[in-house]
């Protein structure tokens, strides 16, 4: 479990793929460098597809927290793409 907070947390639960994705993308592009984005999703497939939009992205995983319903995953931005 992560012990610092995020900058930014993203509750993806009620949301379909195609418009959670969207924000995913929306809202990771706004992060500064170095900033920690949390996402929560409920539709633990969701996560795969979350890393699949985010590869035009320089990101690092801190953490990923899965439970029975739901799954929170923290990325780091890093300076630059790649």
């Amino acid at each position: 479990m992560l012990k610092t907070e995020p900058d930014e947390v993203l509750d993806l639960r009620n949301f379909l793929g195609p418009v959670a994705l969207l924000k995913v993308t929306n809202v990771f592009r706004e992060l500064l460098p170095n900033q920690v984005l949390e996402i929560v999703v409920g539709d633990l497939d969701m996560k795969n597809d979350l890393f699949k939009v985010l590869k035009a992205f320089s990101y690092e995983i801190i953490d990923v927290d899965e439970h029975e319903t739901f799954c929170r995953i923290w990325l780091k931005k890093h300076e630059k793409n790649p």
